[in-house]
């Protein structure tokens, strides 16, 4: 990757009131305000970073001959479209997981209740497909994609919820139905927001439709990976992110982390922790072997890896007839939301673990 002149960058991330990012959250904003109330208020639809319709507007861009064609509207209402799914994930997930909060504010189901959490998380989807259906009128050809496209996303992401849900005590530990699980439930969102918006300004080829398929799997592995680390790495601020302390192994969940350490211990260690299952000593005890077996460098060399393979694969897409300089400056954000959870991790790391 060269230095290059970020314009698209800058239309995209920037901190100007014409930056795509700065319009999409005004519009998030007053789509949250028209909703029914007293569900307009809620705390957990109005946090985040809202990845995830950035990459709605990087996939536009990444299909756009230059900035000015750029389908600004369209790729918005796409964007809210996925950012609704992403927010009834959370709110679902956090029902199930009885977090009490996330980010340190009220979880969806605490502010209200848990009957109304389902029923707002039904509604809420409602309204996606609803947008979805709207803009058909003015996009025929982008309608039946979309629907298309949001159906499948929403089936795999609850796929791989009901497949977390049905981890055994053995199954937990396998790395490759945990990786199964993080592509339907964390990637399938991040991969199909980056090709809606793509799908704006051209139907992607084979080669093209898989580079995309491999950079939202891996960019959704790593992060998933350093989501996991994260209650490993800071048992205080974990526990200040969802109000007690969790990091999924109690409760048969799935955690890259947790397989990590199973896949080093030794046959004692193992029977140890079959022993302890579901006891509050177990939670102790795996964090004893996390430190033990110096998991977190482990895990860092691992990702590091995948992030180069990120990199060849968008230096191969750059090379299927799309626009180059703006797959240069998607690389750029790609390493520096990398940096920041990276900066994250590594600060967590250095608090101590009783």
């Amino acid at each position: 990757m060269h230095s290059i002149e970020m314009s698209y960058y800058n239309f995209i991330m920037g901190d100007s009131n014409g930056s795509m990012n700065i319009l999409f959250n005004k519009k998030w904003l007053t789509f949250l305000d028209e909703l029914e109330k007293p569900y307009n208020k809620a705390v957990q639809l109005r946090i985040g970073n809202h990845l995830r319709p950035l990459l709605v507007y990087w996939g536009a861009a990444i299909g756009a001959e230059s900035i000015d064609t750029i389908c600004v509207d369209a790729a918005t209402e796409i964007a809210l479209c996925v950012e609704i799914i992403h927010k009834t994930s959370i709110i679902i997930d956090d029902l199930i997981d009885a977090d009490e909060k996330r980010h340190n504010h009220a979880a969806f189901h605490k502010q209200y209740s848990p009957e109304e959490t389902i029923i707002f998380a039904i509604y809420f989807l409602g309204k996606a497909f609803y947008k979805i259906n709207e803009m058909s009128a003015h996009y025929p050809a982008l309608g039946n994609f979309s629907m298309n496209i949001l159906s499948k996303t929403l089936y795999i992401m609850a796929n791989g919820c009901l497949q977390e849900l049905t981890l055994t005590s053995n199954s937990r530990y396998d790395i490759q139905k945990i990786t199964n699980i993080i592509s339907m439930e964390t990637s399938t969102l991040i991969k199909n927001s980056i090709l809606l918006g793509f799908l704006l300004n051209k139907t992607p080829n084979d080669k093209q439709m898989n580079l995309l398929n491999d950079i939202g799997d891996k960019v959704g592995y790593l992060f998933q990976a350093m989501n996991d680390l994260e209650p490993f790495s800071s048992y205080e601020n974990i526990s200040l992110h969802k109000g007690h302390f969790n990091i999924d192994f109690e409760r048969s969940r799935k955690n890259l982390i947790v397989a990590y350490i199973y896949g080093m211990c030794s046959t004692k260690e193992k029977q140890h922790l079959s022993e302890l299952n579901k006891t509050p000593e177990s939670i102790s005890y795996m964090l004893q072997l996390y430190k033990k077996y110096n998991i977190f460098n482990i895990v860092q060399s691992d990702l590091k890896v995948i992030e180069n393979q990120v990199e060849s694969s968008i230096n191969q897409f750059s090379n299927q007839q799309v626009n180059k300089q703006c797959l240069d400056e998607f690389y750029v954000f790609f390493t520096e939301i990398m940096k920041i959870a990276k900066e994250k991790l590594f600060s967590y790391n250095t608090i101590k673990i009783d």
